[in-house]
């Protein structure tokens, strides 16, 4: 990720001209306050540096016809070890706040694996659409009157917010009966708010309760998973009222690189 840090004091107002004569392509942001300054203490301008996976500044100061060799050393490094996420966003989006369940807080930082729906109620989203979207998955059991109620309170979000290309959809799991599943679509047919719901492929374990379910972690319904345009679960359990500005925050983020890594 390529990201350039104007100076604060000067020049700020024909920035955007030098980046179109330049064709410079990676975002560039104004340094409020001059923080950036202050934390690297930065004494002159332009200063290269380079920060590796973890967070770590690994070289600062380099010529422009260095910085390559570099970030070719750290992207041989082997990937660090995967850890519980910090919480991104404040306990209050959370249903149970700071006590949310702890396979939810674990779930945050992983990379989502394909989706693989068998069945659909609803319009069927396309495999595509999922690709380098925003994305919004409800976990729902169709024996709890709760995740139906949950399906209903994403609506208004839901209007909104598919207009701008996030894509919500329901997942079921793979072990319900064909009577549960018939009867959640009846449910739907008779007015039910809802948005497209997909019965989810088997998991590899015998009592995985979905393909997602497992890969996740969460076996709790219902559970609001938020994905990013890159496949990575950035909260899990969110509250229904507290999913747009979320929402708001992923779709500003830049879009994946087409021959980036499959999300």
């Amino acid at each position: 990720v390529f990201v350039g840090v104007h100076d604060s004091n000067s020049g700020w107002d024909s920035a955007s001209k030098v980046v179109k004569e330049r064709g410079i392509t990676y975002p560039v942001a104004l340094d409020k306050g001059g923080v950036s300054v202050q934390n690297y203490a930065l004494q002159f301008w332009p200063t290269y540096v380079v920060i590796d996976r973890t967070g770590v500044v690994r070289a600062a100061g380099l010529t422009p016809d260095r910085v390559e060799d570099v970030v070719k050393v750290l992207l041989a490094e082997a990937a660090p070890a995967p850890t519980v996420m910090a919480a991104e966003f404040g306990p209050e989006v959370y249903y149970g706040g700071a006590r949310r369940p702890k396979a939810f807080r674990e779930a945050e930082g992983r990379v989502l694996g394909a989706v693989r729906p068998e069945a659909w109620l609803g319009t069927e989203v396309p495999a595509a659409s999922f690709d380098r979207s925003v994305r919004v998955f409800t976990l729902v059991s169709p024996s709890l009157t709760r995740s139906v109620e949950e399906l209903g309170a994403l609506m208004p979000v839901v209007k909104d917010m598919a207009r701008q290309g996030v894509v919500f959809t329901g997942v079921c799991p793979s072990n319900v009966s064909d009577e549960a599943w018939v009867r959640l679509g009846t449910r739907r047919a008779d007015g039910a708010p809802s948005i497209p719901i997909w019965r989810d492929a088997p998991g590899e374990a015998p009592e995985a309760l979905g393909a997602m379910s497992e890969s996740l972690g969460i076996t709790l319904f219902p559970c609001t998973v938020v994905v990013d345009r890159a496949g990575v679960v950035r909260a899990a359990g969110v509250r229904a009222d507290q999913v747009r500005p979320m929402l708001e925050k992923l779709i500003a983020e830049p879009v994946p690189p087409a021959d980036g890594p499959p999300s």
